[in-house]
């Protein structure tokens, strides 16, 4: 902080303490945030939903997705999308490849893939890509008042876990969907359960989490809720995929 603000204090950064990296990217164009959505209603499909920022705007872009089984070195699907115009700034695209041949994650059935996107130009060159990011094939919804996973209802009940520090215990005595509530806003900051995510998706576990919560903010504040929505997007982010 230039200013001499909080982040410059005599302690250090304030922060979570967690590994971290910095990386370089290309200055004209680099690949942001990717999620890769699925459902399969209708038919598997992957859409990636990728973030891309331009310094200015360009034309004739493409965008080749790669899906990956966990320590393989081939891709088991590949496919090039045409990007469209690319506007000056960030913007945001939505692609989709059909998966039909691909494995679905289920209870129990932890079929997990790494996807990895990469912007390329009308020569096929690769201008940037993004980080290998680990998703399963699958779709939660709704049906009146009944929740479905996949093609089959689930039915949580009350003896599922609530918010556990190690899963084995509960998975070896058949229970497969836990709870973790979303942190309140006064206190996300020390909160991060990433880690929980990940371990019950590599072990086949369903994870229900409660929504966010605002408290006392004034919402009907235009700016303040602009300045809310953007944080919940972003913090509902780390945890998309």
């Amino acid at each position: 902080d230039p200013a001499g603000g909080w982040l410059c204090a005599p302690t250090g950064v304030f922060g979570l303490p967690e590994e971290f990296r910095l990386e370089s990217r290309p200055a004209g164009l680099h690949v942001g945030d990717v999620w890769y959505r699925t459902t399969l209603r209708g038919g598997a499909r992957i859409e990636p939903c990728i973030t891309v920022w331009s310094a200015a705007a360009r034309e004739g872009l493409s965008c080749r997705v790669r899906i990956y089984e966990p320590g393989a070195a081939k891709p088991v699907l590949e496919k090039v999308l045409a990007l469209g115009a690319l506007p000056a700034g960030e913007s945001r695209h939505r692609l989709a490849l059909p998966a039909e041949a691909l494995k679905r994650w289920a209870i129990l059935q932890p079929n997990l893939y790494f996807g990895q996107t990469a912007v390329t130009d009308a020569s096929g060159a690769e201008l940037d890509r993004s980080d290998p990011v680990r998703f399963g094939l699958r779709e939660i919804w709704t049906q009146g008042r009944k929740l479905y996973l996949n093609d089959r209802p689930v039915y949580p009940v009350p003896a599922f876990g609530r918010e556990p520090r190690d899963l084995n215990p509960l998975l070896a005595v058949g229970v497969t969907i836990v709870q973790r509530g979303f942190p309140a806003t006064f206190n996300f900051a020390n909160e991060d359960f990433r880690g929980l995510a990940a371990a019950c998706d590599e072990r086949g576990m369903l994870l229900v989490a409660s929504g966010l919560t605002h408290h006392e903010l004034n919402l009907a504040d235009p700016d303040l809720y602009q300045d809310f929505q953007v944080w919940a997007e972003r913090y509902y982010g780390r945890h998309a995929n």
